[in-house]
């Protein structure tokens, strides 16, 4: 049985296919905990503003109904 490529399809959306080879595979597999890390701080800084937000409408509620 022969090895037999198939032929490429024109992808819409401007999609880029690449053939990435085993070490590139494995360099992004290695940086899982760098990736993890930064997951977690992007996760916080959105939890810290939305907390921050519903503070400011709750001061902007009370500054309001204080008139």
């Amino acid at each position: 049985r022969s090895a037999r490529v198939a032929p490429r399809k024109s992808v819409r959306g401007g999609a880029a296919v690449t053939k990435a080879s085993m070490v590139e595979v494995a360099q992004i597999a290695n940086q899982g905990a760098e990736i993890a890390s930064i997951a977690t701080t992007c996760f916080i800084i959105t939890l810290i503003g939305l907390a921050f937000g519903f503070v400011l409408l709750r001061v902007e509620d009370s500054v309001v109904n204080g008139e």
